[in-house]
């Protein structure tokens, strides 16, 4: 119920994994024909995962589908997920790959019980840059957080850009307004991204509310832009679900 992309190690090239084709790879709908990644129940880590420790300049990831449903828990009478019988694994992790640039555009995730991507990534430079375009983020546990894994060289480095992505229904792990990373998406200290971009998104039903961070503002990124994003009816978790 996996699958694993081998460690690669060319720094000039670059990898495209691309579902959404017709037949005869005439055209392409990465929404109308995406490819389903099938997990199963008990799988052994993320769907979509890459060995550890790989060297690319480019990454693109688009028109898949990943639903972590068949690998969780519900109960019967409610259909409520059963957090302590479900594979409490991500749907992707980069597997601390160093490249200069990584896109993830037209893809869906799907009901995952933990993060839904685990950026686990290390800039090869200080302008190198995650793209995250035009993606459905639904039912998951969290979409992601911002912490990276520079290097020496490139410490500090990377910029993440997340554009037209729509975030639906997610929700925090424990129900509880006191608890931690009960957020959307966890914006991380100073192991993060040099630069964070979030520009015209939605965000939608996100009952942990949409941004959550933790650390005083000096420890925080050194750029964070939000704009002409939608929000509504986040935060159910704290009452009023306007946060």
């Amino acid at each position: 119920g996996v699958w694993k992309v081998p460690v690669m190690e060319n720094p000039q090239g670059t990898l495209k994994i691309q579902g959404g084709y017709n037949d005869d790879f005439s055209g392409r709908q990465p929404f109308g024909l995406p490819v389903r990644l099938q997990t199963v129940y008990g799988r052994d880590g993320a769907i979509l995962q890459f060995e550890p420790r790989s060297t690319l300049r480019e990454l693109v990831v688009s028109g898949l589908l990943m639903d972590a449903a068949p690998s969780n828990s519900y109960d019967v009478e409610t259909n409520s997920l059963k957090k302590g019988e479900s594979r409490h694994e991500t749907l992707v992790t980069l597997g601390r790959m160093t490249s200069e640039r990584v896109i993830f555009a037209d893809n869906i995730f799907l009901n995952g019980d933990r993060r839904a991507i685990n950026l686990t990534w290390n800039p090869a430079s200080t302008s190198a840059e995650v793209h995250l375009i035009n993606n459905f983020f639904l039912n998951n546990l969290m979409a992601l957080e911002t912490k990276i894994y520079p290097n020496k060289i490139s410490a500090r480095g990377g910029r993440l850009v997340m554009r037209h992505n729509s975030f639906i229904l997610n929700f925090p792990y424990n129900p509880d307004a006191t608890s931690s990373n009960v957020g959307t998406i966890e914006l991380y200290h100073r192991d993060s991204f040099r630069e964070l971009v979030f520009e015209r998104n939605l965000f939608a039903y996100n009952s942990g509310g949409v941004f959550q961070h933790d650390w005083p503002l000096d420890r925080m990124p050194e750029d964070i832009t939000i704009r002409e994003n939608l929000f509504f009816g986040n935060g159910a978790l704290y009452g009023d679900g306007e946060a």
